[in-house]
C-alpha cells in the first residue's frame, strides 16, 4: 500500500485484490478512483465521488450528496434513513438499484438506453418520455414532496427504485 497526503487529500495506491479503509468521522469528502475493481462503501456520513473502470458499486447508508459512475458493472444505492442530499449514478452496461428506506422522501429522474425503468416504491410520475431508439426517461417523487433529487442513469441496463423496511434488506 502506498499512502500520500497532498494539501487537501489523501491517496491510497493499492492494486493487489480488496482493500478495507476505515474513515474517520470527521471527513467532509471522499473520492475513491479504482481500475478494474469493485467499490463497496457502507456507512460514511460524507459527500462521496466513486469511479470505477470494470467494477460493481455497492454503497449503503447513503447520507449526503454522492457522485457514482462505472464502466461495466453494476450499481447499488441504499440511503440511510437521515437522507438528505442529491446523488448521480451513472453506468455503461449494468442494471441500477435505488433502494429507499419508508419514510424517507426523494425526487428521481431514471433515463436507460436499451433497458426499462421499474418502480417498486409509492411514487408518483412526473414525467414519462419513451423515445427511439429505446430511450426511456421517467422523474418520479417517491414519498412526500422533497428537495433532493437523484439521477440515475444506465447504457443497456435497467432502472429499479424499492422501497425498504430496514437499510439492511
Amino acid at each position: 500500500v502506498r499512502v500520500r497526503q497532498d494539501a487537501s487529500h489523501v491517496i491510497i495506491q493499492w492494486s493487489d485484490g480488496p482493500l478495507t479503509v476505515e474513515v474517520p468521522e470527521t471527513i467532509r469528502s471522499l473520492r475513491i478512483k479504482m481500475k478494474g475493481g469493485n467499490i463497496q462503501v457502507k456507512e460514511i456520513g460524507c459527500q462521496m465521488n466513486l469511479k470505477t473502470l470494470g467494477g460493481n458499486l455497492d454503497i449503503r447508508d447513503i447520507q449526503q450528496d454522492i457522485h457514482a459512475k462505472t464502466m461495466g458493472g453494476q450499481v447499488k444505492l441504499t440511503l440511510s434513513q437521515g437522507w438528505k442530499g442529491n446523488g448521480h449514478a451513472h453506468t455503461m452496461g449494468g442494471d441500477i438499484t435505488l433502494s429507499i428506506p419508508d419514510g424517507v422522501s426523494t425526487k428521481v429522474k431514471a433515463v436507460t438506453m436499451g433497458g426499462k425503468v421499474k418502480t417498486e416504491a409509492d411514487s408518483r410520475i412526473l414525467e414519462s418520455k419513451q423515445s427511439f431508439p429505446g430511450k426511456s426517461k421517467v422523474k418520479i417523487q417517491v414519498g412526500e414532496e422533497s428537495d433532493s433529487l437523484i439521477v440515475l442513469k444506465t447504457m443497456g441496463g435497467d432502472i429499479n427504485v424499492r422501497r425498504i423496511q430496514h437499510e439492511s434488506d
